[in-house]
């Protein structure tokens, strides 16, 4: 995790450092959401990850960025003159198969850059390596996706989507594999936020509640939820703009060592020997 932790000190340092030298366009994007009233957002690490500054589209410039590495998730916080509806954090546990809706800002720049919801269902209780950090869905996630919340039929957060299974490991393996998507489990984020002195609202589904259709629960959750702006410096190279997305699952005599982030892919490789003893 060494680059990690470059890359945050890097990003920690060019916070503190005014500058109107910054490119016009994002060099990458993902998604964020409301998990306080106050302004909080939170979304990955990997999203805010060697940005020169971070904005929120339609909300100005993020600021006191808050950052867990090893379990990407980041916390920015927004100038907001009115109160957000934070999206509150579900306290029974995630069931195996349970419908779900993610909600994000995938291919802003090619598709429309509007809020996008896909739907799917919970395929695993873990990640890669039985790493209970995650659990494992089937909704389809694309470049922007990451850092948004993946939420049940009640509009109650489950997780945060975070990476997915890239082509170029699925290649290495010989497969090919199928809405293999990952989300860092809701109580991980919770966890995150204790640590930073933040408290995140929770709910549970009422017993005579219904769950609701996919068009409501968009109306429900969709204002909570914000594109996620990377910028950097006119006439730096960013390491958002690689041409392949890499990866570090091994083959046969060819094992990487460390977790490798596809900055502008949303898709993470793993090494399983770093995931071995992870509880």
């Amino acid at each position: 995790m060494a680059n990690w932790s470059r890359a945050l000190c890097a990003f920690i340092l060019v916070c503190g450092v005014a500058s109107n030298s910054w490119a016009d366009d994002p060099v990458s994007s993902g998604t964020g959401f409301a998990v306080t009233a106050d302004g909080w957002l939170m979304t990955n690490a990997h999203v805010v990850h060697r940005c020169e500054r971070v904005e929120v589209k339609g909300k100005g410039v993020a600021a006191d960025p808050r950052v867990d590495e090893t379990n990407d998730l980041a916390l920015i916080r927004i100038p907001s003159a009115e109160s957000l509806t934070p999206i509150a954090f579900r306290k029974a546990p995630v069931r195996l198969g349970e419908d779900i809706v993610a909600i994000g800002y995938p291919l802003a720049d090619i598709l429309s850059d509007s809020v996008k919801i896909t739907t799917g269902n919970v395929n695993a209780l873990a990640g890669l390596r039985n790493d209970t950090r995650y659990i494992q869905i089937s909704t389809p996630i694309q470049p922007g996706n990451s850092g948004g919340p993946v939420v049940d039929r009640d509009g109650l957060l489950l997780g945060i989507t975070t990476a997915t299974f890239s082509k170029k490991t699925a290649d290495e393996i010989g497969i090919t594999a199928q809405n293999i998507n990952f989300a860092v489990r809701a109580s991980v984020a919770d966890l995150f936020m204790q640590s930073q002195s933040l408290t995140a609202s929770s709910g549970q589904r009422a017993p005579d509640a219904q769950p609701m259709a996919t068009a409501d629960l968009s109306e429900k959750i969709t204002p909570s939820v914000f594109q996620v702006l990377c910028y950097g410096k006119l006439g730096v190279q960013s390491s958002a703009k690689v041409e392949s997305a890499p990866a570090s699952l091994p083959t046969p005599g060819h094992a990487s060592t460390e977790l490798v982030s596809a900055r502008g892919y949303d898709a993470i490789g793993f090494d399983y020997r770093m995931l071995k003893d992870v509880s």
